[in-house]
């Protein structure tokens, strides 16, 4: 199915979203780097719009959405006012939200804000500990080595960014990601990141976590996901499966998705 290209201003920023079906809403948030085309490209649409209106949103910095240099403008704050301005345009009383890693980050922050908006919420690669933690095992030099890179970024080095420990993304990711990205966007989004404290934290309505084998964290994911009142998945592959893989996705969230639907 052909999804339709729509636009919505929230607080005099366009943003951009794909709406395709009929059935129970679902909106999807795609991570950093990629946006609701990709979605679409990939088959996540064909394989969703037979019971879901499926609505794919390009935050701010993504997409077809408008750009700003400006690391306070990715404040989660914002992401949330950008998602319910979607919500209304679209007359969404309740949702399904799906985020994908950075996506997931705002997935749960609107479900924590809005619980009266969505019904659940589905975290694909995602970590689910405490990222300030992790940073923090990482070296005392951690904020430096992001503030590096988002100045390297800033001059257009690709290459700094895709080599760096930061950012994990499979090598027929990178040529579109540099085609349909802005360097100087990543950037001023890696500098948010240093703003805020980052890490999972429970919503209050059903969740669904999962991610791939060969990412970083599994073992980490694994046992976590065990410890809490969560549903979980694994998609087998390398880096990057838990977003290509689009049937072994599917087949781990759908049955999610549908029990939602039911009720």
């Amino acid at each position: 199915m052909t999804p339709r290209r729509e636009v919505v201003t929230s607080d005099g920023i366009r943003i951009s979203y794909l709406v395709a079906g009929d059935g129970a809403p679902l909106v999807l948030i795609p991570g950093r780097l990629q946006s609701a085309e990709a979605w679409h490209r990939a088959g996540y649409f064909d394989g969703l719009t037979g019971q879901h209106r499926v609505i794919a949103v390009d935050l701010l910095g993504h997409g077809q959405s408008d750009v700003s240099l400006d690391r306070n403008a990715y404040s989660p704050e914002s992401v949330v006012v950008q998602l319910l301005s979607v919500f209304e345009r679209e007359s969404v009383e309740s949702a399904a939200v799906w985020g994908y890693s950075s996506g997931a980050e705002y997935a749960i922050g609107l479900a924590r804000r809005r619980p009266d908006l969505v019904s659940r919420v589905v975290v694909g690669c995602l970590f689910l500990g405490d990222m300030p933690h992790t940073y923090r095992l990482l070296g005392p030099d951690h904020a430096a080595k992001v503030e590096r890179v988002a100045g390297l970024l800033e001059r257009g080095d690709w290459e700094a960014y895709f080599d760096s420990e930061l950012c994990t993304v499979s090598a027929e990711d990178r040529s579109r990601a540099i085609a349909e990205n802005d360097p100087r966007v990543v950037s001023a989004q890696l500098r948010s990141d240093l703003l805020r404290p980052r890490g999972f934290v429970l919503p209050s309505v059903p969740t669904l976590a999962y991610w791939g084998e060969g990412e970083w964290f599994h073992s980490d994911n694994a046992e976590r996901a065990e410890a809490l009142p969560i549903a979980s998945g694994v998609v087998v592959g390398d880096s990057g499966a838990a977003f290509h893989q689009v049937a072994s996705v599917l087949n781990i969230v759908r049955p999610f998705l549908e029990a939602s639907v039911r009720v």
